[in-house]
């Protein structure tokens, strides 16, 4: 998840203005049985992996997971900002059915305690999804990526920096589910640091008690598999992979086919401006944008924010099965 920053610091100065103490309880909704029973079909992952190696920031049911199939085609699954592998895993059933493997990496420093997640670099991020990578190529001949929110983002990084050299992009196809790919505020930077000079984090059920905003409805409920607070350090480095998208991908368009779902009820994630973004950076594009009156949330994986669910699981394992 990303949060998009006209509301984020307007529930930031009410948050400093109430001491950060708790509201409400955010609802409980009901995913967390289902997924404990998904975790629980997991493969073991090579122990020596580096990203198994790397997991002692995470909580356990937040570390990397694998769901190998037969069918030699394997998928990254990346989860979104302070998330984990919990965001994606609706995806697991429907590829398990067309023999799919599907390796669910945890983004580097999150699914733990704040101190570990405020710690995180781009550099951190990027690492998690080239280890993945190349886990995954050792598995399966073909590679394809899924990535929701940051984790889509940083794959759209991945991609422009491989564009234009040869032979470096093992992957297939990618499909980017509400990606994070630009800054949308001009001044965030600064207001996330000043942010910072009162508070290095900001506890997000007390964020969604003030705001009552339905992107901040999945985190706040399920704290387990979530940073239970929002590390404004880490907030500061999504600017660096905003800076980073706008500088590297000048005159870049890249030939991989991309499918791309999109909300016009996101409030996170700007549906016109990533629309345009991706179609200036790649040749082979389709995107679904869902009308405001679906109400479907930046959550698009998840079900409770997402009515339409199966119809998205569906379209997206149907592209990379095609």
């Amino acid at each position: 998840m990303y949060f998009h920053p006209n509301w984020f610091f307007l529930s930031v100065i009410l948050l400093l203005l109430s001491g950060c103490s708790g509201f409400n309880d955010p609802p409980t909704i009901g995913e967390s049985e289902k997924m404990q029973h998904l975790f629980q079909q997991a493969n073991e992952l090579p122990p020596e992996s580096v990203i198994v190696r790397r997991t002692h920031y995470a909580r356990p049911q937040n570390r990397p997971k694998i769901f190998r199939g037969n069918s030699g085609h394997g998928v990254i699954l990346l989860h979104g900002f302070i998330g984990s592998p919990f965001e994606v895993m609706e995806l697991v059933p429907k590829l398990q059915q067309k023999g799919f493997t599907a390796l669910l990496p945890w983004m580097y420093r999150f699914g733990g305690d704040t101190e570990s997640a405020s710690g995180a670099s781009l550099a951190d991020w990027r690492q998690s999804l080239l280890d993945a990578i190349d886990l995954l190529a050792r598995e399966c001949d073909e590679i394809s990526l899924v990535g929701f929110s940051l984790g889509g983002g940083l794959m759209v990084d991945y991609l422009l920096r491989t564009a234009e050299q040869e032979g470096k992009n093992p992957v297939h196809k990618i499909v980017l589910v509400a990606p994070y790919c630009r800054n949308y505020m001009f001044g965030g930077r600064a207001l996330a640091s000043l942010t910072s000079l009162f508070t290095s984090s900001l506890p997000l059920s007390t964020l969604y008690s003030i705001s009552h905003h339905g992107d901040l409805m999945v985190p706040a409920s399920y704290p387990e598999y979530f940073n239970k607070d929002l590390p404004l350090q880490a907030v500061s480095t999504i600017f660096d992979l905003g800076d980073a998208l706008e500088s590297s991908s000048v005159g870049i368009k890249s030939s991989s086919p991309v499918l791309a779902l999109l909300s016009e009820k996101d409030a996170v994630v700007d549906a016109g401006q990533t629309t345009k973004f991706l179609h200036h950076h790649f040749a082979d594009l389709s995107i679904i944008n869902y009308p405001s009156e679906k109400e479907i949330r930046h959550q698009i994986l998840i079900r409770d924010t997402n009515p339409y669910l199966q119809e998205s699981l569906n379209t997206i394992v149907s592209f990379l099965a095609d």
